[in-house]
């Protein structure tokens, strides 16, 4: 897998041909990375489960034929993803534009786009995806290290993370306490942790 560094990238989803275009080669210009996509649904498609293997910024024409901008974004929200997504709208569509910030677009911006504008708006939220990439990065790292605990070692780790000692632990859990010591140094040893608070830290961020 690239390095998070070496390959964020704009997705530009409009079924305008000459504004993909334009887009394009202005990014290019820019030698910003983008992809071009003339529907919703070619995109899903392409990433059906808006899996990226680097930072993204989305760039959504609100109106659209087929699945529409709102369409779009809505199945972006509802994967869990964080991924900033820009719409872009024509006049007639603003009040669309700011049902989509509702519902989780970080902007929207009218057409014609003002370049420089994009740009620097673009180039901020590849900014942000790039920090949002790498949490989600170690959210998935600590899913994956949470999986490995036994049924046990879980409900060990959950009473633990809701703050209660060893001892009542193990009276809830009908278990020694000396046991649930044990189940407590493999749980840190699983999940590499050096603290019990770097637990808890884990623990809250894989439900985030």
């Amino acid at each position: 897998m690239k390095s998070v560094q070496d390959c964020p990238r704009v997705i530009v989803i409009d079924d305008d041909a000459a504004m993909r275009d334009s887009l394009s080669w202005l990014f290019k210009a820019e030698e910003i990375v983008c992809e071009l996509y003339s529907s919703g649904e070619a995109f899903i498609e392409a990433y059906p489960q808006f899996e990226f293997h680097c930072p993204v910024c989305v760039l959504l024409d609100v109106r659209m034929q087929g699945l529409d901008g709102l369409g779009v974004l809505q199945r972006i929200q509802t994967s869990g993803r964080h991924i900033p997504v820009i719409i872009m709208t024509g006049y007639a569509d603003v009040s669309m534009a700011v049902s989509a910030m509702k519902a989780g677009a970080v902007e929207f911006l009218e057409k014609p786009l003002n370049n420089d504008l994009l740009l620097q708006r673009v180039r901020s939220y590849l900014e942000q995806s790039r920090k949002w990439f790498a949490d989600d990065e170690q959210s998935i790292q600590i899913r994956e290290k949470l999986a490995h605990l036994t049924e046990r070692e879980r409900q060990v780790l959950d009473k633990l993370v809701e703050g209660k000692p060893n001892k009542v632990v193990a009276a809830e859990l009908g278990i020694s306490t000396r046991t649930v010591e044990i189940h407590r140094a493999n749980i840190m040893h699983k999940l590499e942790a050096h603290s019990f608070s770097d637990i808890v830290k884990m623990a809250l961020q894989s439900e985030s």
